[in-house]
């Protein structure tokens, strides 16, 4: 799914000479020119788009003039790229994606002023907003050149405050960012209208960015009362109040099936069906920190069975909603809803899609299998027995975790206080994709290779489910017998965790 995969046409024989020979998909290419190394480390890419089988496609350029080709039919199609901003020179990286609109046939390159990336078309003539329209409206709209929405999170807790007020502040601090985006997007609104009447923005550019306003809009006013209209409201009073809301009088010009393949809209769209279908909504909390999502079975069976979508919209949705189960839910519920799938899409290319990015050809397996960087392969246990009689401390990590990475020098320094005791670190990756962990791998713990695994079933394994690893960083601590005594072990650093280590280097076997 990251990684680009060009749209193989199978030609059949010759046509004969009184048959039109099969249209062949038309091509956009993309040249990128010289970048910063931040690039190689995101699990995403530089770039992604959704292909003509709805399934989101990830661009890697390896190096400076690289070239990368997309294969479609369709006239017009959304990239979107991958943008980090610093408030300052010292500052901290912040991601964001930026959208641009390129046509069939064209050819565009990609320039880097530090980090920002500029669009060029060089085949044909484009308006001056046209590509590169979301940096420059930030740039002469915002002081910090980017929209609040993209730093809206930013708060400072105050040590000394009470339970009572660290909320009711935060929720003050929410309240008032959401404010300042709903009427940022309206200021968007009337720079747009701006744009198009001085005609330095195609109709196409426009229609695209007016419809992520109106979306955005809807976004912002849902989350002010979640919970009354996910849950509480009545469906038909839900979908009125939906239905009246429009963006500074636009009504999208594009139409649901057009949104269904821009990677910007699908989420809004998604968000949107589960708030016409009332869906109730679950709520996870681990160490002070919490994830809310749609109760996405119940979601997909609604999309299922709602009569009005036509069959392009559904296969989409539906995917977007069994991905929420693969990543959310227990393993019987992802093959059930994997099997519900594979009966309603008609597109082999995306069932197949969906089976081997999670992995789930081979059906439930009982245990967690580890691979390392070699590919081989063995049981959670299996790799355990190798280290029996050992205290081990287990790191479960990935590549794009930052508070992981943060921790490795920790960690080194603890396999270094291990030095001569009974006692080992492993490193254990949930990174989906063995490359991109390899790779972090090499870079960041080159001396660990008979310590490194990655989990190459963690969708599947009934034991990782059972361990219930959603975040990381997380640690377990293991006995010399083997047994997970603690599965929630104090980080590297913590003085308590050599005391606990000790304790457990004096029992006798």
């Amino acid at each position: 799914m990251r990684y680009l995969c060009l749209l193989v046409l199978l030609v059949g024989c010759a046509p004969k000479p009184d048959v039109a020979p099969e249209e062949k998909p038309g091509a956009i290419s993309l040249i990128f020119g010289a970048h910063p190394d931040f690039r190689q480390n995101l699990p995403e890419g530089i770039a992604q788009y959704v292909d003509d089988h709805r399934i989101k496609r990830s661009l890697r350029p390896n190096q400076t003039g690289d070239t990368l080709t997309i294969f479609t039919n369709r006239e017009v199609l959304e990239l979107t790229h991958t943008y980090p901003y610093q408030d300052d020179e010292d500052g901290p990286v912040t991601y964001s994606l930026l959208h641009f609109i390129v046509q069939q046939g064209d050819t565009v390159r990609f320039t880097y002023d530090r980090f920002k990336p500029h669009a060029e078309v060089l085949n044909r003539a484009v308006l001056p907003y046209d590509l590169n329209y979301n940096l420059a409206s930030w740039e002469e709209m915002y002081e910090r050149k980017v929209p609040v929405r993209l730093y809206m999170f930013e708060f400072a807790f105050d040590p000394n405050w009470t339970k009572e007020e660290e909320e009711a502040n935060f929720l003050n601090h929410v309240t008032s960012v959401t404010q300042q985006d709903l009427d940022e997007t309206m200021r968007e609104n009337i720079f747009l209208d701006s744009l198009f009447n001085a005609s330095l923005i195609s109709e196409e550019a426009f229609t695209y960015h007016k419809t992520i306003n109106y979306f955005r809009l809807m976004d912002r006013d849902m989350k002010r009362e979640r919970v009354d209209r996910y849950v509480n409201q009545p469906a038909a009073e839900a979908v009125g109040e939906m239905d009246g809301i429009q963006s500074a009088d636009y009504i999208p010009q594009l139409s649901i099936e057009a949104l269904a393949f821009m990677g910007s809209m699908k989420y809004a769209l998604s968000d949107y069906m589960a708030y016409r279908f009332q869906i109730p909504t679950v709520t996870e909390t681990y160490d002070g920190s919490g994830l809310r999502y749609p109760d996405y079975p119940i979601k997909f069976d609604s999309t299922l069975a709602a009569e009005w979508l036509s069959q392009e919209v559904k296969e989409s949705l539906l995917m977007d909603d069994l991905k929420g189960i693969m990543e959310q839910y227990p393993v019987a519920y992802r093959f059930r809803y994997l099997s519900k799938f594979k009966e309603f899409v008609s597109d082999t290319t995306m069932v197949n899609h969906i089976t081997s990015e999670y992995a789930m050809d081979a059906g439930e397996e009982e245990e967690i299998i580890l691979e390392d960087r070699d590919g081989s392969t063995q049981t959670f246990s299996e790799v355990l027995a190798m280290h029996a009689g050992k205290v081990v401390y287990v790191d479960w990590w990935a590549a794009w975790c930052g508070p992981c990475i943060q921790a490795m020098p920790e960690l080194h320094a603890l396999e270094d206080s291990f030095s001569g005791k009974e006692a080992v670190v492993l490193y254990v990756s949930i990174d989906e994709k063995h490359d991109y962990w390899q790779a972090a791998a090499d870079t960041l713990l080159p001396d660990a290779v008979t310590t490194s695994y990655r989990v190459s079933n963690k969708f599947v394994s009934k034991q990782f489910e059972m361990y219930n690893i959603q975040y990381v960083p997380r640690y377990f601590l293991i006995d010399r017998e083997g047994k997970v005594i603690k599965d929630y072990a104090p980080g590297p650093a913590d003085a308590s965790l050599m005391e606990m280590v000790a304790a457990l280097l004096v029992t006798e076997l």
